[in-house]
């Protein structure tokens, strides 16, 4: 359901590109997330029915809001990609905000001339005020600008994907992700979405074994810690490979659980 604007709207007079976002209770974000797409000609922004302010600042922002039931978050991206209407499109998280060397390289592309269907940008993120240069989260490279008749979503919700069909190209520019607000967003975070992943292996028919359970979290702390040198990114490093460690154990267990029919699934 599309909600119809106000008497205010702004009117667009930047890049023949439209940006796409989905939320739930993001008035903290959506603001400063829009204003990093003030380039944009197209901003839609799907609601899965926040109770906060995020859809008014986004109507007030000149973006074309609709409302959708929460199906999935590569569902949800899905639905909200086939919303807009220019040929480029630059899909974005809430959370998440382009950087002023990406805009200055979209103003100087010509996309519709470009010889590519999507570009992977470099995702920087930032956690406990430090901007993260290791600890297997950085550069992380997620495709994010593509055409839209050649882009769909799919992947392992709640890690969705986009899948451009054609020619991608990487390119040395970022958008800042605000993932996490501290330690406790963190973890609650990753335990949530542990408890997600398990649910959408055992649909998919994968089960836990006992080197899932154990070798598997060991390996993801060394991994991250001292394989990409999360030791080099201080106290955040630690809680990012700790805490991821911690996580993938209790995908794991959650799997187990369900597939031994010890919850209430």
């Amino acid at each position: 359901m599309k909600i119809p604007k106000g008497d205010f709207q702004v009117k667009d007079k930047g890049l023949p590109i439209s940006a796409s976002i989905i939320t739930l209770n993001e008035e903290s974000n959506i603001r400063d997330c829009l204003m990093s797409l003030d380039f944009c000609q197209e901003k839609v922004v799907v609601d899965s029915g926040s109770k906060d302010r995020t859809r008014q600042i986004a109507l007030d922002m000149g973006a074309n809001v609709y409302e959708r039931p929460f199906e999935g978050h590569w569902q949800q991206k899905q639905w909200a990609l086939e919303r807009c209407a220019n040929e480029w499109v630059i899909c974005m998280d809430a959370d998440e905000r382009v950087t002023p060397g990406l805009r200055d390289f979209l103003y100087d592309a010509d996309l519709n001339k470009s010889h590519v269907n999507g570009f992977e940008v470099r995702r920087r993120h930032v956690f406990l005020g430090r901007k993260m240069n290791h600890s297997a989260i950085y550069p992380d490279y997620k495709l994010r600008i593509a055409r839209r008749e050649k882009a769909r979503w799919g992947g392992l919700n709640p890690h969705d994907k986009l899948f451009v069909s054609g020619r991608t190209k990487k390119i040395p520019f970022e958008i800042t992700h605000y993932a996490w607000i501290d330690c406790s967003d963190y973890i609650e975070t990753q335990f949530r979405y542990s408890r997600i992943m398990a649910e959408e292996k055992y649909r998919t028919g994968k089960r836990a074994t006992l080197s899932d359970l154990t070798f598997r979290p060991l390996y993801t702390f060394i991994y991250r810690y001292f394989i990409r040198l999360g030791i080099l990114d201080g106290f955040p490093g630690f809680v990012v490979s700790a805490g991821g460690a911690a996580a993938c154990m209790a995908k794991y267990i959650f799997l187990w659980e369900r597939q031994c029919g010890y919850n209430r699934k």
